[in-house]
């Protein structure tokens, strides 16, 4: 709707008339028909319509302010459609002084006015959510310096509870109590739990496991299945079998030859002395070097 609740099809009707012995004229005619046309407007075949020879001036005028009623009372959107008009008539391409104040006059009529805001006062109320947002900012910069009042009262008050924290009652500045700090207890030591089989022999242990393997009543005979099974290597047994002794002889100079990780050693702990021991089939043996260890 245009200001004052007139319609767009109301407001070009009012200059009809008007239009009607000025569109038809020559000059404005050609120019202004063939922008109307341009902007869709005026189709292709009305405007060869409104051409067409025989007609008066006042007759092809009369036409093309009829088409141009037809396009806006035909438009979704009546207001842009006048609006249009009033461009061409306006422009400076037709450049027709005439044409120009219709076009303003249209234009100035079709404008939307926008709604004033509405102002509260006293216990007014809102209408709509809108009208709810004016609400609170007009009562907010009514109020705004009692707000800030209220606001400094809270800071001043504030800062004297904080000054009052700073000192005792005689004056004298508070001072803080010394932190109680307790007897620090000296770390316990931690007994590491060690699995004697698995500690690691050296060549002074010799003595040691040849008494062992005495007391397990492991045959010395089977020395050299027990050399090969701890890692020996052939050969290495070749050589000690042909020294002048006898099987005891032989036996500790392999466990000698073993606690030194001669050739593929490459564990020399009472377990791996068990495990070897086993693998000649001397598990009554093994089992018994198993419980001599714990005991030591």
């Amino acid at each position: 709707m245009a200001e004052g609740g007139e319609s767009a099809i109301d407001v070009f009707g009012k200059v009809l008339t008007k239009l009607s012995k000025i569109l038809g004229r020559e000059p404005p005619f050609t120019i202004v028909t063939a922008e109307l046309n341009a902007k869709g407007l005026i189709a292709d075949g009305q405007l060869s319509a409104v051409k067409r020879q025989g007609l008066t001036n006042d007759q092809r005028g009369n036409e093309v302010a009829e088409k141009l009623k037809e396009k806006i009372g035909d438009s979704d959107n009546p207001n842009e459609c006048v609006l249009k008009i009033c461009d061409v008539f306006e422009s400076d391409t037709v450049d027709y002084p005439t044409l120009k104040g219709y076009g303003a006059k249209m234009r100035k009529s079709i404008s939307i006015k926008k709604p004033t805001p509405k102002k509260f006062s006293g216990d007014d109320e809102p209408d709509g959510p809108q009208g709810g947002y004016m609400y609170i900012l007009d009562k907010a910069k009514q109020h705004k310096w009692t707000i800030l009042t209220f606001l400094i009262l809270i800071m001043a008050v504030a800062f004297g509870v904080y000054q009052l924290s700073l000192s005792t009652t005689d004056g004298t500045p508070a001072t803080s109590k010394e932190p109680t700090t307790l007897p620090s207890i000296p770390p316990q030591p931690t007994a590491t739990q060690t699995n004697p089989n698995e500690q690691s022999l050296s060549r002074g242990d010799t003595n040691e496991v040849l008494k062992v393997l005495n007391e397990a009543m492991f045959g010395p005979v089977e020395w050299r299945s027990l050399g090969l099974s701890l890692g020996l290597y052939i050969q290495t047994l070749d050589v000690i079998g042909r020294t002048n002794g006898d099987s005891n002889d032989y036996l500790e100079q392999t466990v000698k030859k073993w606690l030194q990780k001669k050739d593929k050693v490459t564990g020399t702990t009472w377990d791996d002395l068990i495990r070897a021991v086993k693998s000649t089939g001397e598990n009554a043996a093994a089992e018994k070097i198993r419980d001599i260890v714990k005991k030591h």
